[in-house]
């Protein structure tokens, strides 16, 4: 298993009021901040003058009623991480119509590790908030996707052992991400 990168966000900056660029960095490469900036509706231009790079063309349709293409990025988290955009045509420009991105990255380790008690306590619906009560810590989101359809994450937290993760799916629903689905390596 390959070692994660954990990326910290300096948000003290906007604490203080102190101005950030748009862009967080001017690499070709994703990071957390340029992401969550590109929102579904987002032109390909916005989105690329964004993330400082073209991206890779992986894949196009061109249909009679449906035009799409997919481009891919590198993540400025891990030589692992990947964001995947598709774009959709509308009204004669390309314009982002879902997006995911795998950090590439393990839970931050933590003094507080989840333990298998408190991974029993966890169960489909409860909020992500509940969750985070229940580790004792926010864990480190590690994948997220977003759609018109539905918007997920998961989110993993430490284990007492150093090569385990317990990782817990969220799905946005009525205002807060609930959970879906938990894993776990015990290592």
């Amino acid at each position: 298993m390959f070692k994660r990168i954990v990326v910290a966000v300096a948000g003290a900056a906007l604490a203080v009021g102190i101005a950030v660029p748009a862009s967080a960095d001017s690499t070709p490469k994703v990071d957390r901040s340029e992401y969550a900036a590109v929102k579904r509706g987002t032109p390909l231009a916005t989105v690329q003058a964004k993330f400082d790079s073209k991206g890779a063309k992986t894949s196009e349709y061109i249909g009679t009623y449906v035009k799409s293409q997919t481009r891919e990025w590198k993540t400025t988290t891990s030589p692992y991480g990947w964001v995947m955009v598709e774009f959709e045509k509308k009204n004669g420009r390309w314009v982002l119509d879902s997006k995911s991105v795998s950090w590439g990255v393990d839970a931050k380790q933590t003094a507080d590790k989840m333990t298998k008690g408190e991974f029993q306590k966890i169960w489909k619906g409860k909020t992500i908030a509940q969750v985070r009560k229940i580790a004792g810590t926010s864990g480190t989101r590690t994948y997220e996707y977003t759609s018109r359809y539905q918007r997920t994450i998961t989110v993993e937290w430490p284990t007492p052992s150093p090569y385990g993760y317990a990782s817990v799916d969220f799905k946005w629903k009525n205002g807060t991400y609930v959970v879906t689905r938990k894993s776990a390596y015990w290592g």
